[in-house]
């Protein structure tokens, strides 16, 4: 099959956007046998991951944000993670237990959310008018993307997905075949918490907000993403695989050492201009859903309540990250400092 020019831009959307799987709350909606899914985006194969490696800052992702009223803490979850994680540092638990109300991105411990995603799924998660992905790819891709599969994810049954609900159900599968759990994530762990212990749990959004914007790309741009992904272990020869699971690695360890330029810059500085469809998806998955929280969180701020606030670690970061925003509109923000290793 011949690529494109447009194709062979989005040559590094595939891993690292796979990689906001653990950042910006896609992988809430797979938890409690609701299967939904995240992108992706490539490295090159001169900036393979095992040739970085992460910077020990001291530093949390972990945020407070002060009015004249009250505060409100902000912690950069991951959604999928390992029990590593824990203990979490003092500070964030001490932070959590001053907090009369919890807030994460949307409630997915919730039946009836858990109802309305199981919905959309069925309506927006197949390809239309009975086709399959053998419609669209030649046998040679079809072959490269069947190594591609977890035994979890039968090839009969994946041929019949949008290419948006596919990647993300191959990336969380294969997030939990490397040893990552959506029910370790910091917002699974503290909405379960927060219930556990009668405190209220709010929400940021409705989670269909995250599906709309998938379920929104064209279908050619969905088939660019999902060539790509096909193309570079076609052409690099690479282990599709064993390469998903250092960048999940990598991206865990840039949270585990709190560093937020790292994580920023591989995640969000290294891809926007990269191509207009990882542009696009950073912008609807992040900055778009920044500025849409932001009003809410005020209100928690004018309020005489503090607030434990839980959103994916891509959000509070950068110009266009909340704690940028809220700094903007005068309110005091401090990052916190590890304090476990003291």
């Amino acid at each position: 099959m011949k690529y494109n020019k447009y194709t062979f831009m989005n040559n590094l959307i595939i891993k690292k956007l796979w990689g906001i799987l653990l950042l910006v709350g896609i992988s809430q909606i797979f938890t409690n046998g609701v299967v939904v899914a995240s992108d992706s985006t490539l490295l090159s194969s001169a900036d393979s991951v095992s040739n970085r490696s992460a910077k020990e800052t001291g530093k949390l992702f972990f945020w407070e944000v002060v009015s004249d009223k009250t505060v409100v803490y902000i912690l950069g979850s991951v959604h999928v993670a390992k029990a590593s994680m824990y203990p979490l540092d003092p500070s964030i638990l001490k932070a959590y237990k001053q907090c009369a109300k919890i807030v994460v991105e949307s409630d997915i411990t919730d039946p009836e959310v858990q109802k309305k995603v199981m919905a959309f799924m069925q309506k927006n998660g197949q390809i239309v008018s009975g086709k399959t992905l053998e419609d669209y790819l030649s046998a040679i891709e079809i072959k490269a993307f069947k190594t591609m599969l977890p035994a979890s994810l039968p090839y009969e049954n994946a041929k019949r997905m949008r290419p948006w609900i596919l990647q993300m159900n191959l990336a969380l599968l294969l997030s939990l075949e490397y040893g990552y759990d959506p029910n370790l994530g910091l917002d699974m762990h503290f909405a379960k918490k927060a219930k556990e212990e009668q405190k209220p749990l709010l929400s940021l959004e409705n989670p269909e907000t995250v599906l709309l914007t998938m379920a929104s790309l064209e279908w050619e741009e969905e088939m660019d993403l999902m060539r790509v992904m096909i193309r570079d272990s076609i052409q690099e020869k690479t282990n599709f695989k064993k390469e998903m699971k250092e960048e999940f690695d990598y991206l865990f360890d840039l949270w585990k050492k709190g560093d937020v330029e790292g994580l920023y810059k591989i995640a969000v500085v290294d891809e926007i201009n990269k191509s207009p469809i990882s542009k696009k998806l950073i912008k609807r998955l992040n900055n778009d859903r920044n500025i849409a929280w932001i009003p809410k969180i005020e209100t928690y701020l004018k309020s005489d309540v503090p607030h434990f606030v839980i959103m994916g670690a891509m959000h509070p970061l950068g110009d266009e990250g909340v704690i940028n925003l809220l700094s903007d509109k005068g309110y005091r923000v401090r990052q916190f400092d590890k304090t476990i290793s003291k």
